[in-house]
């Protein structure tokens, strides 16, 4: 297994997929970080994430996506995952891959 790290995301203010349409990046475990020092809150979801709809992440806080029974998922697609960040505040993201 090995663990990867996405480059550092920059909000904008809109709701962006980690990775584009079609990427096949996938994790079996996703792991996402708000900076300390942002100034506001970040949600992360599906699709209709928004600047209020979403899991919240505070300034430093963090969430994960774990590793579940292989029979229910094997692996988190990047691609549907969604995050909408206040301009400037920086999201840090790492998955693991492999078996």
């Amino acid at each position: 297994m090995n663990l990867v790290s996405l480059d550092d995301i920059t909000g904008d203010g809109n709701t962006h997929s980690l990775v584009e349409a079609g990427d096949p990046r996938a994790g079996k475990y996703v792991q996402l970080l708000a900076d300390p020092d942002n100034t506001g809150t970040i949600r992360v979801g599906g699709p209709n994430t928004t600047a209020n709809r979403g899991l919240p992440l505070a300034p430093g806080a963090s969430m994960n996506y774990s590793p579940v029974s292989e029979a229910m998922i094997s692996f988190y697609p990047l691609e549907k995952i969604f995050y909408n960040a206040p301009n400037g505040d920086k999201l840090y993201v790492q998955y693991l891959v492999g078996a």
